[in-house]
């Protein structure tokens, strides 16, 4: 089942270029992005409205301002016109593609798969850092997992695995992951559920000591708010006692970071991830540290999340059982009912568009059933 009218990241800004196309499948649609001679990205169904070819097995042509089927040669341009039939003088009016509403922000290109009136660039998320110079990129990663959207949603609002998934990069205390102070609350406006988790005096990882020199323990904490397009994260340490939980946190380290998480079919999900730091600025070894440590914390959860879901498969009639670390990631899928509630409502059965069937147990498997 998927969420349509929202906004999802579709690339990264440097997959996209204008010397060839990129096709992503996003909830379940086909699509091919290129970039246009002005520098702009645009989103086509990736299929040729004569014989149904993928236009991403194209090329650019028209000097970069249209796609080419390679089956018959037809272009088609940013606004999805076909602008040339070979061997014909007259294009039929009907052979036109569809074209995706899409916005770059912030080194990333979202995309809207849902009603085009409804798209509004404002509701993009906001990256935590902003333009600030402070601030430097540490990583920016993506990854396509095995698994379903809702199920790595429910990892991302859920940290306490860092104890026993993540031990090499960012772990540096497990009993402090599973004895974290966490606090969870729910913003309907703003769509979006946060989740705060405090680790008092507690050993640092080494994560963050690859670039920074702590006096010894340290006071750490992880903010994450979660919205159907992926989670906002913001997480760091300071010495211990200096007043990290009271809002005192000069020194030390913090990280922010987004993750984008867009459906790709409803057994597979495209994961973006775009990092920033605001300490050991300009040292490139630690960001290479950093980069290398990103890339093998994502591989163990895709290992995580890809074997939980192919035996998820094997088993879904059986019921889960949720624990107290289980809180946030429950208020995100009942978010994400109410917004597939309001979705529904706003299509007419005749125009409603068709979702797999499933049963309720792998809906809750998923993330997505109601509680």
């Amino acid at each position: 089942m998927f969420l349509f009218d929202n906004w999802y990241v579709a690339a990264l800004s440097s997959e996209v270029s204008g010397g060839a196309p990129l096709a992503r499948m996003i909830c379940g649609k086909p699509v091919v992005l290129f970039r246009t001679p002005d520098n702009r990205v645009a989103a086509l169904e990736d299929r040729c409205m004569h014989r149904g070819m993928p236009l991403s097995a194209g090329k650019l042509c028209a000097e970069g301002r249209a796609l080419q089927c390679p089956y018959h040669g037809l272009e088609f341009d940013a606004s999805g016109a076909c602008i040339n039939a070979p061997g014909q003088a007259t294009i039929p009016r009907a052979m036109r593609v569809l074209t995706y509403p899409v916005h770059e922000q912030a080194d990333l290109v979202w995309l809207w798969p849902g009603d085009p009136a409804l798209a509004d660039p404002a509701d993009i998320p906001a990256l935590g850092h902003g333009d600030d110079p402070q601030w430097q990129m540490f990583g920016e990663a993506y990854f396509e997992f095995k698994a379903p959207w809702g199920m790595i949603l429910d990892n991302l609002m859920d940290l306490s695995h860092i104890a026993y998934v993540h031990v090499a990069a960012i772990n540096g205390d497990p009993e402090a992951h599973y004895n974290a102070r966490m606090g969870v609350s729910t913003d309907e406006d703003a769509k979006c559920v946060h989740v705060k988790r405090a680790l008092p005096n507690c050993n640092p990882p080494p994560q963050y000591t690859a670039g920074y020199a702590f006096k010894g323990r340290i006071d750490r904490w992880q903010e994450f708010e979660g919205s159907a397009s992926g989670v906002n994260a913001w997480s760091g340490g300071t010495d211990a006692g200096t007043g990290a939980f009271e809002g005192s946190r000069e020194g030390g380290v913090q990280l922010r970071h987004f993750t984008g998480l867009t459906p790709a079919t409803e057994g597979s999900c495209h994961y973006f991830f775009h990092g920033v730091r605001n300490f050991a600025l300009g040292d490139e070894q630690v960001a290479a540290k950093l980069k290398a440590g990103l890339v093998a914390t994502l591989r163990e959860d895709q290992h995580i999340l890809e074997a939980q879901y192919a035996r998820l498969l094997e088993t879904g009639s059986r019921p889960l059982v949720s624990l107290a670390a289980d809180v946030g990631g429950l208020q995100m899928r009942r978010l994400i009912n109410r917004l597939l509630d309001a979705e529904a409502a706003r299509r007419p059965a005749a125009q409603a568009i068709p979702v797999a069937s499933a049963n309720i147990d792998a809906m809750l498997a998923l993330g997505l059933a109601k509680q």
